[in-house]
């Protein structure tokens, strides 16, 4: 699967891509893990060891084997840093695009700050470990960590997923996306992008901006959805019905 991934990049824009903005932070730290996968050679193996010695830590902490954690927390904290550092600075990529992109799909919101929040707030993951320890024995899971990690983002001096509207944080998601698919492109990598039912999503100016951003980059762009929208692009039209594909001429 990640073979596959590698060789097609694809980023998807769909009705809950809004869920970017205002849904858990898993979703968050998928987007930087995806971003950090296709541009960064050992990220795959970073973020693999991490998942794993955090499954075992926390299985020793359900058994009370402090033993166990203490022989592990050194190399969970090694993992856990590079693992940070790498998802900092993709944020920090992200970033450098993401006003550019929102001035050119809606201006009003080129000023949404990016936080990163790694997911401990002690001087270091060692430390907020230490601190931790008890609290972690008594639920049975690991509390600091960049699995805990997360994006914030800050719209007029305020949490965006709290005074955005749903059209809003739909704009802000895709400046998101088209970011990562920007650096991909740069790095001649790059990927497909699918515009799924934006058409009833957004409104004719918005969808109109992403979908010329979109096409200013390398790749496919493909649009679906159950009504066509005008193209001044060069383009082919598809009609699926009951599991078949036809070229509309």
């Amino acid at each position: 699967m990640s073979q596959l991934t590698r060789a097609l990049p694809v980023i998807v824009m769909e009705p809950n891509s809004h869920l970017l903005v205002s849904g858990a932070p898993e979703g968050r730290r998928r987007f930087l893990d995806w971003g950090m996968f296709h541009v960064e050679q050992e990220f795959l193996n970073i973020w693999s060891g991490f998942s794993k010695i955090l499954k075992q830590r926390n299985a020793a902490l359900r058994k009370n084997h402090t033993e166990v954690i203490d022989s592990i927390d050194d190399v969970f904290c090694e993992l856990g840093n590079r693992l940070d550092h790498l998802r900092a600075v993709h944020c920090q990529q992200v970033e450098k695009k993401l006003k550019t992109l929102l001035s050119e799909l809606s201006p009003r919101l080129e000023q949404v700050g990016v936080e990163y929040n790694k997911g401990w707030s002690a001087d270091s993951l060692e430390q907020s470990l230490a601190l931790g320890r008890e609290k972690d024995l008594f639920k049975g899971a690991t509390g600091s960590g960049p699995h805990r990690a997360d994006l914030s983002f800050i719209y007029r001096g305020a949490s965006a997923r709290a005074v955005m509207s749903r059209g809003e944080q739909k704009v802000l998601a895709a400046a998101l996306l088209l970011s990562q698919a920007q650096i991909l492109d740069e790095l001649e990598q790059a990927p497909i992008v699918l515009l799924d039912d934006l058409t009833s999503e957004f409104d004719r100016e918005h969808f109109n901006n992403v979908l010329q951003r979109a096409m200013q980059m390398t790749g496919q762009v493909w649009i679906s959805g159950t009504d066509a929208p005008r193209m001044e692009h060069n383009h082919k039209l598809f009609h699926v019905e009951h599991g078949g594909v036809s070229e509309v001429l």
